[in-house]
């Protein structure tokens, strides 16, 4: 007979709950030892300061200069795992960074610069509860340490520990008989051009100018009426879910993202995952994320740099991304040029392609974005 012994896991809510990003989704479903996940994934009206009211009241911090704040929801959870807020509460936290300028909100960036806010930051991250912020890069977590200075080296080297997002293994793609690329623009007009919709576009066209044969998997939920997307190799997907997304990565050899805006791009290890490396441009964590496993060309210098040499943001999403407004906005063709080189490049040379393809599965295998490793560093945090 085989004694069983039961042992309490502890309850981790993930808050807030709505509007859960896909990071969080992998790591539910493949969570720590000795933990359970608790909340579900439904917005709680009123419970953020993402939701119910939320428009009031990012008004009201944003015009006093007030950082973003939240309150935990479910009384029985043991700890709460904060998106990117400090948190009204007396449960242990840790809290996510994905970017140099948490607490201030989409599009007021320079709250550090007031004394109020700095003194309402320290009261909250120097209590005992919040144990510990979780920088998603070693981009993010230099950027923040930079904007947090005033925080002091020591609550920084104490608190600040870098947790990579993670993804499972899935294996190799299956090798099509036209070498494909896959763009995933966003679900906005926006984010469509700040993602580099424009470019691969182009770049392709540049390609098949030259004689390369390949097909285009272009996924994107807005394309300009002024584009024509016509012609033979280039499928059109006005947004996909993300399993149908996934199924499609086992059928890409690489994924193009020369985005101007992304802080992570967890599409680029979904992709990983599969074994399939990427073309990115230099902003913000992209070449950290990559490394070897992808190709990194210049951010385009026809659009106003969202961050500076620190990687804080020098302007909200708003204004950002007001540049790409009517159609004006036109990559520079050193920009298109360089992408459209690093797609030839792969096409070309299957032993890069074969190198750069080994290196994302070890990274998703028992590198840095595997479950393993993640769960490890969760469960030194938590527990």
């Amino acid at each position: 007979m085989r004694l069983e012994i039961y042992v309490e896991k502890m309850k981790v809510e993930i808050f807030p709950s709505g509007g859960v990003h896909s990071m969080y989704l992998d790591t539910i479903q493949s969570p720590p030892e000795g933990v359970e996940y608790i909340g579900g994934f439904s917005h709680a009206p009123g419970s953020s300061i993402d939701s119910g009211y939320s428009r009031v009241g990012k008004y009201v911090l944003d015009k006093l200069r007030l950082p973003y704040f939240a309150r935990p929801i479910y009384e029985d959870a043991d700890f709460v795992h904060s998106s990117q807020k400090m948190l009204l509460t007396n449960k242990d936290y840790v809290i996510d960074v994905e970017h140099g300028n948490p607490f201030m909100g989409a599009d007021i960036v320079n709250k550090t610069d007031y004394l109020h806010y700095r003194w309402l930051v320290s009261k909250f991250l120097n209590k005992d509860n919040c144990k510990y912020i979780l920088p998603w890069t070693n981009t993010a977590m230099n950027a923040f340490n930079y904007n947090y200075g005033f925080l002091g080296r020591d609550l920084l080297e104490e608190k600040v520990r870098v947790v990579y997002p993670a993804t499972k293994y899935v294996g190799k793609h299956h090798k099509t008989d036209t070498f494909t690329f896959t763009f995933v623009g966003g679900t906005t007009w926006d984010t469509f051009y700040s993602k580099g919709g424009i470019q691969v576009l182009q770049a392709a066209q540049m390609l098949d100018f030259a004689g390369f044969e390949f097909d285009l998997n272009f996924v994107s939920k807005y394309i300009p009426d002024y584009i024509d997307v016509g012609g033979d190799g280039l499928f059109v997907a006005n947004g996909l879910p993300r399993d149908k997304l996934m199924e499609m990565f086992m059928y890409t050899d690489v994924v193009l993202l020369p985005s101007a805006c992304d802080t992570f791009g967890m599409v680029l290890i979904e992709a990983m995952a599969r074994g399939v490396p990427s073309i990115v441009s230099d902003s913000f964590a992209a070449k950290e994320v990559v490394g070897d496993a992808g190709v990194v060309i210049e951010s385009d210098y026809n659009v106003n740099r969202w961050f500076d040499n620190n990687n804080l943001k020098i302007f909200g999403k708003g204004p950002f991304h007001d540049q790409f407004r009517y159609g004006e906005y036109c990559p520079s063709f050193e920009h298109v040029y360089d992408l459209a080189n690093a797609m030839a490049d792969m096409i070309e040379d299957a032993s890069m392609l074969k190198m750069k393809s080994k290196e994302c599965l070890r990274e998703v295998k028992n590198g840095r974005f595997s479950i393993d490793t993640r769960n490890k560093l969760l469960r030194d945090v938590y527990f």
